[in-house]
């Protein structure tokens, strides 16, 4: 879960980072977005690996 986690906020850091950067620097773009697919792709890894749903977390109860 820990590594998990950490993935969770390096993803959202480079998320920052590309609606940071400007069109011009366009190979650390898609250097950036490589590296966010590689760390979704682990991501679903680690979450088939221990059940972790994203999707139900917070929210109404029904």
């Amino acid at each position: 879960m820990e590594k998990y986690n950490k993935l969770r906020k390096r993803l959202f850091d480079l998320r920052i980072k590309q609606s940071l950067s400007k069109s011009e620097h366009q190979e650390e773009l898609l250097q950036t977005e490589k590296e966010i697919l590689d760390i979704k792709k682990e991501m679903a890894s680690l979450m088939r690996e221990f059940n972790i749903n994203e999707k139900n977390k917070g929210g109404r109860k029904k």
